[in-house]
């Protein structure tokens, strides 16, 4: 099974008010082993970033400003998920700003290209109901913007060179070892979510 970890980040909290995409990382999973394809772009989103999320993600307008639109890339991240589930902290976060920034440019809703659209935190709170700490599993699952900003980016210097990797992709990398090792620990008492996921009976290691 292909499956493909997504991440965005954006200008502000909102699609709807005119925000947008400023970077989208694609890692890529085939039978839950990294294949070393990536996909990472900068993008520039012909408005200023709002000051809180410079805060976070610390992509300024300055940096961003020669950066390609999202219209020029479009075709090539599409072709890139075509056919693979998409694996997405807080899916409707990211899904939302990429249906609105395909609609910019004349194409379907984001959902249209997949198959598949996984949220992880969702998943996370079906696998761990009742903890206190699942959000903090669905972030060990699959690297979610609930993380502290500053722990992200320590977790993605530990292995930011690794296949050449942009650090937002070893981000992803290092989201998707996580992911394996959360299905592998609840394999035995949640083997319906495993199968769900399409993962039951694949090698953990």
């Amino acid at each position: 099974m292909r499956q493909i970890f997504l991440d965005t980040e954006t200008t502000g909290l909102s699609p709807e008010s005119g925000d947008r995409i400023i970077e989208i990382g694609c890692l890529e999973m085939n039978n839950r082993r990294m294949t070393g394809e990536t996909l990472h772009f900068y993008l520039n989103p012909e408005r200023r970033n709002h000051p809180d999320a410079v805060k976070i993600h610390g992509l300024t307008d300055e940096f961003l400003s020669d950066k390609p639109l999202f219209a020029s890339i479009a075709d090539e991240l599409l072709e890139f998920v075509s056919g693979a589930e998409i694996i997405i902290h807080n899916a409707s976060f990211d899904v939302g700003f990429l249906n609105e920034e395909l609609r910019r440019v004349g194409r379907p809703k984001f959902p249209g290209f997949v198959p598949r659209i996984t949220d992880s935190l969702l998943m996370a709170r079906e696998m761990f109901p009742g903890k206190a700490n699942s959000a903090r599993r669905a972030v060990q699952a699959a690297g979610s913007r609930q993380l502290e900003p500053r722990a992200a980016r320590r977790l993605a210097r530990r292995r930011p060179a690794r296949r050449g990797l942009h650090p937002h992709d070893a981000r992803a990398e290092l989201a998707g070892d996580r992911w394996r090792r959360e299905q592998c620990r609840a394999g035995g008492a949640r083997s319906g979510g495993l199968q769900r996921a399409g993962l039951e009976g694949a090698a953990c290691r």
